[in-house]
């Protein structure tokens, strides 16, 4: 991998072509899981992830199986995979938060 001046980075050859498509293949399982987004009109990253790495359950079980995976495989650090739940359970706290506060209101 090489990071030009302008801060654009090239992947050359076929493992780092491959590093890139895992990671961005986590980025579409994220958006699909937690936000309904789709990247394509074509398969879905959660019916790629099952598919090529065998995975199983929901998309948040999926999700989790394939984070999993890439920290097992160095290609994203563990603590990075920590700050991510922290910020997932604090966002799943307040939309809960805000759901009883709606009720109460209502």
């Amino acid at each position: 991998m090489e990071v030009m001046p302008s801060g654009g980075v090239i992947f050359e050859g076929p493992d780092e072509v491959e590093v890139f498509r895992r990671i961005a293949l986590l980025g579409a399982l994220r958006l699909e899981t937690y936000l309904n987004m789709r990247m394509s009109r074509g398969r879905t990253a959660y019916s790629i992830a099952k598919s090529e790495f065998g995975l199983r359950g929901s998309k948040k079980r999926v999700l989790a199986q394939y984070e999993a995976l890439l920290v097992e495989w160095g290609m994203i650090p563990p603590d990075l995979m920590a700050e991510q739940q922290k910020a997932n359970a604090e966002r799943a706290e307040q939309r809960e938060a805000e759901a009883a506060e709606r009720v109460a209101t209502a």
